[in-house]
């Protein structure tokens, strides 16, 4: 009976040695960012990487997993991004309206929408989504977007994490909402 508990532990301690999970580094140090063509002015993760375009900022944990988000289904190791953007509509709609087709399109894609959230984001209505789904056996997605409309453009701020991501990097979210 010994023999077999000693040989139980060792093989528990065996498989749990061998697991690839990968560690997740806290944020050690933030750093201001600011585009004034876009006029916008947030706090980030120093280190992370940074792609803009005119209406558009993306940042990400690196760029290994900026790949990931292109390609979910890739090799790719996970990570977390970043999305602040404004897209101007050729038609007025309400943010009613931008939110409903928003969650049509995650629910078309296979996404579970977890949470619907009324939020303001400097005087103006907007309206937090939380979502989450599984690409495959090893890869999901958390992730959770707020969108305001005003003047006929669609502003939002967009965070999600690959699989053990989301939570320890949520704070990145949080900043860019605060700022």
């Amino acid at each position: 009976m010994k023999q077999t508990l000693t040989a139980l532990a060792v093989a528990v301690a065996f498989f749990v040695g061998c697991s690839t999970k990968p560690e997740v580094s806290p944020v050690a140090e933030w750093e201001q960012y600011s585009d004034q063509f876009f006029r916008v002015t947030f706090t980030q993760p120093k280190g992370w990487q940074v792609q803009t375009e005119p209406s558009r900022v993306t940042i990400t944990s690196s760029m290994e997993a900026l790949q990931k988000f292109f390609d979910p289904y890739s090799k790719n190791p996970a990570g977390a991004q970043l999305v602040v953007a404004g897209e101007r509509q050729d038609t007025v709609t309400t943010l009613e309206a931008v939110v409903e087709a928003y969650k049509n399109g995650l629910t078309e894609s296979g996404f579970e929408v977890t949470a619907t959230n009324s939020v303001t984001i400097e005087e103006t209505p907007a309206i937090e989504i939380s979502y989450g789904g599984r690409f495959d056996a090893n890869t999901t997605l958390k992730a959770i977007r707020t969108i305001a409309y005003k003047d006929t453009v669609i502003y939002f701020v967009h965070f999600g994490g690959f699989n053990e991501y989301y939570e320890p990097y949520r704070a990145v979210y949080d900043s860019a909402l605060r700022s």
